[in-house]
């Protein structure tokens, strides 16, 4: 149809990864779709001749997700080391108001096996400066967006 399309790669600390972009998604997603941005990107996943290839339907920017609450964060915890202090002062300074901002669980393993998942009450600001100071905290083993 002489439309262009896009393969776009992205990364995190994790590796990288390529994504094709049909015309009609990118025309949507172009203007998120640039160097260095935090972007959520929905995408399709099919596996053949032992290779899975990514197809993407839209990207959206991350901060305005986390903003209008469609994000939120789930903080794994190690249930022997977790300083429950410090979690509460970091996610003290990150209290969000308005309605703004995103939900934030605790999760702890509790024997390998069992885990117990706690809702905090009220929104947060789920930026990169929370989640860093987050990440930082004794006895949190990783954060995954919910």
């Amino acid at each position: 149809t002489g439309e262009k399309f896009a393969f776009v790669t992205f990364s995190d600390p994790t590796g990288e990864f390529e994504c094709l972009f049909p015309p009609e998604q990118l025309r949507n997603s172009r203007e998120v779709l640039e160097a260095g941005a935090s972007v959520m990107v929905k995408v399709r996943a099919k596996a053949a001749d032992g290779e899975v290839r990514f197809f993407g339907d839209s990207a959206s920017p991350l901060e305005a997700m986390i903003e209008d609450g469609q994000m939120g964060l789930r903080i794994h915890v190690s249930a022997r080391a977790a300083d429950a202090e410090a979690l509460r002062s970091r996610l003290e300074r990150a209290a969000a108001s308005g309605g703004k901002g995103g939900e934030v669980s605790l999760v702890a393993s509790l024997d390998g096996r069992r885990e117990v998942e706690m809702k905090l009450p009220g929104r947060y600001r789920l930026d990169g400066a929370l989640r860093g100071a987050l990440k930082s905290a004794p006895g949190v083993s990783y954060l995954e967006d919910a």
